[in-house]
């Protein structure tokens, strides 16, 4: 039930939008809003933010609605707001678990590719002749700088770079002759 002091404040806001008349009536209930959105919040700063929130939603709230008791209607008013701004940060929470499990799972999906790209790069490997798997096995798989192939292979550097360019090509062309296959 509203008291004469209240209720002559929200007639004055009603009738002329008289702020400051407003203002002395949220001022005695800021502890009680305060409370309440501590209560559910349990973080100080978001329950300040809240406390505003909470008072600028009551504005036009309180411009429409005939209000009987403002302290009841205030303490629901809060504890709604409150329970938004939970509800608002538990659906952020489960967006970013979401979002993180797709990104986790996007990077398992590259490294599935990625693992059957080289299984297929390998197949086709074996499909090349032994001089050229193992120069391009040297090369590229393990990194060897062209003489270092050389001097392993016991071959001349020109052959090397031969081998290794004949070899791209042949397993470029067993790659996409795999692709057009299908497997």
């Amino acid at each position: 039930m509203l008291n004469n002091n209240e209720s002559e404040l929200l007639a004055r806001y009603r009738e002329s939008g008289d702020r400051m008349a407003l203002g002395i009536l949220f001022k005695q209930y800021l502890p009680l809003v305060y409370g309440v959105c501590l209560k559910y919040l349990k973080n100080k700063e978001k329950a300040q933010d809240v406390v505003s929130e909470v008072f600028e939603k009551l504005l036009p709230l309180l411009r429409e609605k005939e209000i009987r008791d403002f302290k009841s209607f205030v303490y629901v008013v809060a504890k709604n707001q409150s329970l938004g701004q939970l509800r608002s940060q538990r659906i952020w929470v489960e967006y970013q678990e979401l979002h993180d499990q797709h990104e986790e799972e996007s990077q398992q999906d590259q490294r599935i590719l990625k693992e059957a790209q080289l299984d297929q790069l390998k197949e086709a490997l074996k499909e090349l002749k032994p001089d050229q798997q193992q120069s391009l096995d040297l090369f590229y798989l393990q990194d060897y700088s062209y003489q270092e192939v050389a001097d392993q292979m016991k071959l001349d550097l020109k052959k090397v770079k031969s081998l290794i360019q004949n070899g791209k090509r042949m397993l470029r062309i067993r790659l996409t002759e795999r692709m057009n296959d299908g497997n």
